[in-house]
């Protein structure tokens, strides 16, 4: 294991070196905490400069600032300047079985957040849970929340966001 992640890294730093990526546009890259995308965050900034267009927003990655946006784009968290942030929602529905059997936890509930700081239908699904019985109250509640919408150049976009919903029963 550890001899394929010293492989990994010696790959991106060959891909990176020919790139002309800033060291903000690395450590945003570095702080997408899913491997696969931190990988195509990389792959990104090791493309040549001349496809500027093609290095953004539709796949999510590092924007430099030269890009056209369409408003489609979806951005990842670590990319925007102003990450969503709740700002009301309902109250969260513990499953009253959950309850009864005093199961907690958290559940990890990805959506992506649209320009109006809400939650897109389609996109909202449970990554992590830890009982199935908790994710239809979380997906609600992440549905009904309002949030602060993610900005970029000072411009509201859409961004992917993973949301934890914690269910703790009060002592």
């Amino acid at each position: 294991m550890r001899l394929v992640s010293t492989a990994v890294a010696f790959v991106l730093v060959a891909r990176l070196a020919h790139a002309q990526a800033s060291v903000e546009q690395l450590a945003r890259c570095a702080a997408i905490p899913a491997a696969a995308l931190r990988l195509r965050c990389y792959d990104t900034l090791a493309k040549p400069n001349s496809d500027s267009a093609s290095r953004s927003t539709g796949t999510g990655m590092v924007p430099t600032g030269d890009e056209v946006f369409t408003g489609n784009e979806v951005f990842m968290e670590a990319i925007v300047e102003e990450k969503p942030a709740v700002l009301s929602g309902p109250t969260l529905q513990y499953p009253e079985l959950l309850r009864q059997a005093q199961i907690q936890g958290r559940v990890l509930v990805q959506a992506i957040i649209d320009t109006l700081g809400r939650a897109e239908p389609p996109s909202v699904k449970v990554l992590q849970s830890p009982n199935p019985g908790f994710d239809q109250s979380a997906k609600s509640y992440v549905l009904k929340a309002l949030f602060r919408p993610a900005r970029l150049h000072g411009r509201t976009v859409r961004v992917l966001i993973q949301i934890p919903v914690d269910f703790r029963l009060k002592p």
